[in-house]
């Protein structure tokens, strides 16, 4: 077991030596309990062999409503209790277990008895009783739970006018990283993987799962099924249409996107998958499909055994969708195939594939936090001949960094441009002969990452800046617009205020509103936030509008409902950019909006 382990923690094909002494560690490790503390469930107890899921999807009431059938086998003697992930939104309708027969003896069908106790705030834990008397080591037996799931974190209901078609609604689920709990019970652990099936009655819309789709099993598209290898953080059950790309992907998309969809990906997913497989070894999951999902979506993009999620509005960015796919392909041999096994070591799946163009982000947060802070301290890279402990847990930066000279064709111009408006009197001229137009992406957003590293800047200078350069801006791709307006809001500058107005009711998604809230109400432009809030707040969803109200009104979680209903403005709420302060600068929070 320790030599296969061996193998799969490596990036080639070849098997590493596995000395005597790494070998005992290796079985004494295995003896040890795995603890999870995001975890109320006893999944150390048993091993889960396969689940299946029957739902029925009602927008309606916006509910899904169903059956889970889980097939156990206890792993020790004496286990009483089956212990379950839970959420309070999902309501418990009954608990049935089934156990078979002894040869030529009827399978035993029993009603089970259950409880709920309190976990923590985004939690809490199924309790129910086993039948003592026909659990036994090592026998399979199955428990099936009837359940609804409501407005938990998970399940992400999106009206029709939250979408990008505004033709009809859409619900897509989102389990990463301990949300799963309010989509169906479960050991809530990545410690834990199965096999998974799911009939989804979706109430005449079509559906997308991180699943493979036997035709056989299909009925005249009044239902769809899905079998995986593997239990994943997240599904999908979304009114989409789907194209077709390749022999081993398709694309999902609302029929708006989809032609755009297609054209940006081109063939790069096949050509991304070959490099992938010549690194790595052979793809195991046998498709990758790719479905987008409206700009509501929380974050840029999350994969999952053959479906990766991704917000639409990285369309706008054929470069940074590219970077995208290859990170989320990254992810079907580091985080699925090889994963970590609790959430506290998350940090292990993403270090494991950062490129090098992550170096200069990890240089700006060590700047920011402080090489000794432990969030700095995490930012590990597996560096060949790297002193692993001890750049693990003392301070500074890698001990050893890959060569990025070649890169001086795009970076020079870029430190060269920060060097001209880092001058007391900016040269107008010299600064004139940079064409940011003609720049990469990644050009555009590492000068402005700058000049967010380099805030509060004079007015003049900020004065000079967007003369120069916020009309370019404004037809450029949300990881620029969102870097540049950062920089508007934390050097106070009144007169592009209108254009953090613009972009804030475009974009709903909380990777682009929260950085831009937090930092309007770090300072003094808070009056201005709520007004934007009020304006917009019909567009966003409950999950966000929640998060936004705690930032905005400083409530905390215990004292926010479940589904928070929209507030109005005080009269005296102003109706115009505020004035600008009269004294002192902003103290803003930073924060990394970076894909």
């Amino acid at each position: 077991m320790a030599e296969l382990n061996a193998a799969l923690c490596c990036c080639c094909r070849k098997a590493l030596p596995v000395s005597g002494k790494a070998r005992d560690g290796a079985r004494s490790l295995g003896r040890c309990r795995l603890v999870d503390v995001a975890s109320a469930s006893n999944f150390h107890s048993f091993s889960l062999r396969h689940f299946h899921l029957d739902l029925r999807v009602n927008f309606g009431l916006k509910r899904i409503t169903g059956w889970q059938a889980l097939e156990l086998v206890t792993l020790q003697p004496g286990v009483q209790t089956l212990v379950l992930d839970i959420h309070p939104s999902l309501l418990i309708h009954s608990v049935d277990c089934k156990v078979p027969g002894t040869p030529g003896s009827p399978d035993i069908i029993l009603s089970l008895s259950y409880n709920l106790e309190p976990f923590t705030d985004y939690g809490s834990s199924l309790r129910i009783a086993l039948p003592t008397a026909a659990i036994r080591p090592h026998r399979p037996f199955r428990v099936t739970i009837r359940y609804t799931a409501t407005d938990g974190p998970a399940i992400w209901w999106l009206d029709t006018e939250l979408t990008c078609g505004k033709t009809r609604p859409l619900v897509f689920t989102q389990g990463h990283s301990v949300c799963n709990r309010s989509f169906f019970p479960c050991f809530d652990t990545p410690a834990v993987k199965s096999t998974y099936s799911a009939t989804i009655w979706p109430d005449a819309f079509n559906s997308a799962g991180n699943g493979l789709r036997p035709n056989s099993n299909q009925s005249n598209g009044e239902i769809e099924v899905f079998r995986s290898g593997l239990i994943s953080k997240s599904r999908t059950f979304s009114r989409n249409r789907c194209v077709h790309m390749i022999m081993t992907s398709r694309v999902w998309a609302e029929p708006c996107l989809l032609t755009s969809a297609v054209s940006k990906l081109g063939g790069s997913v096949e050509r991304c998958l070959d490099v992938a497989e010549q690194l790595f070894g052979p793809y195991v999951w046998g498709r990758y499909d790719i479905v987008f999902l409206p700009p509501s979506f929380p974050i840029v993009a999350m994969e999952n055994p053959c479906l990766t999620f991704i917000i639409s509005s990285i369309l706008e960015s054929q470069e940074f969708l590219l970077i995208d796919v290859i990170h989320e392909i990254a992810h079907g041999w580091f985080g699925n195939a090889v994963t970590n096994a609790t959430w506290e070591e998350m940090w292990l799946t993403l270090t494991c594939l950062e490129t090098v163009f992550r170096l200069d982000a990890l240089h700006r947060q060590m700047r920011l936090l402080g090489d000794n802070n432990p969030v700095s301290k995490l930012q590990a890279k597996f560096e060949p001949g790297l002193e692993f402990e001890r750049w693990l847990n003392e301070c500074g930066p890698p001990l050893c960094e890959p060569d990025l000279s070649a890169g001086v064709t795009l970076t020079g111009p870029v430190q060269h441009l920060c060097e001209l408006w880092s001058m007391d009197s900016p040269d107008r001229q010299a600064i004139a002969s940079f064409d940011l137009s003609m720049w990469s992406t990644f050009q555009t957003v590492l000068f402005l990452d700058r000049l967010l590293d380099r805030s509060p800047l004079p007015q003049e200078v900020m004065s000079l800046l967007s003369s120069c350069y916020s009309v370019l801006l404004d037809d450029m791709n949300a990881e620029v617009q969102i870097r540049w307006l950062q920089v508007v809001v934390r050097n106070g500058f009144y007169p592009d205020l209108h254009r953090v107005r613009c972009f804030l009711q475009k974009h709903t998604s909380r990777m682009y509103t929260v950085p831009l809230y937090e930092d309007l109400c770090g300072g003094v432009l808070k009056c201005f936030a709520i007004e934007v809030f009020y304006q917009t707040q019909d567009r966003l969803h409950p999950n966000l509008r929640k998060a936004l109200q705690q930032i905005l009104f400083q409530t905390s979680a215990a004292n926010t409902s479940s589904s928070p209903a929209l507030v109005g403005p005080t009269p005296s709420a102003p109706a115009q950019t505020p004035d600008p302060p009269t004294n002192g600068t902003m103290t803003l929070l930073d924060v990394n909006v970076s894909a």
